[in-house]
C-alpha cells in the first residue's frame, strides 16, 4: 500500500512488519487506518491488521 502524505516523507507499507510504524504515524496525524483494505493488499486476514 502506498500513501502519499503532505508532510516531508512519503510511507510504503511493504509488510506486516511496517505496521507498528505505520500505525504511530496515523495516529499522530490524527487519521484512522482502513484496516480491511490494507490486509486485503497486504494479502492478510483483517484480524492480523487489527491486533498490530
Amino acid at each position: 500500500m502506498y500513501i502519499p502524505l503532505n508532510v516531508d516523507k512519503d510511507f510504503e507499507i511493504k509488510s506486516l512488519l511496517d505496521l507498528p510504524t505505520f500505525k504511530q504515524l496515523m495516529e499522530n496525524l490524527k487519521m484512522k487506518i482502513n484496516k480491511s483494505k490494507l490486509a486485503e493488499e497486504l494479502g492478510a486476514d483483517r484480524r492480523t491488521t487489527k491486533n498490530t
